[in-house]
């Protein structure tokens, strides 16, 4: 009696299953390729960018008090947050006596995509920043708005 093994043994997969099977493990791995990657695309197309629509000043009163008026949109991929506002590089805590935000500049800093803000910077006639520069008519005003991605949106006006 003769005992079959497998090390004996001359039959195979046939030619059209073997390609069938390498056909379908392909396409497996070409889904889980196709899906890796595109989790991979969404994380690095992930932005911010707020563009400033309007920035113009108005002077009002005697003294004369200054209002930067500001309309801004988020057109990025994503929301984000105004974490700081300056005007010509200072805090506006900073200047003496201290610049004050207002509207959304002050309360909404949170950009979701596609919402337009408006918000204003009210100061003084004469105010000074600790450097002792002065916030007068004639004097450009750039005012950066810092957000918490790390990027800075400016937008420069000349004071009246």
């Amino acid at each position: 009696m003769r005992r079959k093994s497998f090390a004996h043994d001359k039959r195979a997969v046939s030619a059209v299953i073997a390609t069938v099977i390498i056909v379908a493990v392909t396409i497996a791995i070409a889904i889980a390729v196709a899906y890796w990657m595109g989790g991979l695309a969404t994380i690095f197309t992930r932005f911010e960018k707020i563009e400033v629509k309007s920035a113009f000043v108005s002077k009002q009163g005697t003294p004369a008090t200054f209002r930067i008026n500001i309309t801004y949109i988020n057109t990025g991929a994503t929301a984000t947050t105004i974490d700081l506002v300056t005007i010509n590089g200072v805090p506006l805590a900073s200047y003496i006596p201290a610049a004050t935000p207002g509207g959304s500049l002050a309360n909404n800093l949170t950009c979701p995509t596609g919402v337009t803000r408006v918000g204003w910077i009210t100061f003084n006639d004469n105010t000074r920043d600790p450097s002792g520069n002065v916030l007068t008519g004639g004097v450009t005003a750039t005012v950066d708005l810092h957000t918490t991605g790390g990027k800075d949106y400016y937008n420069s006006v000349t004071l009246p």
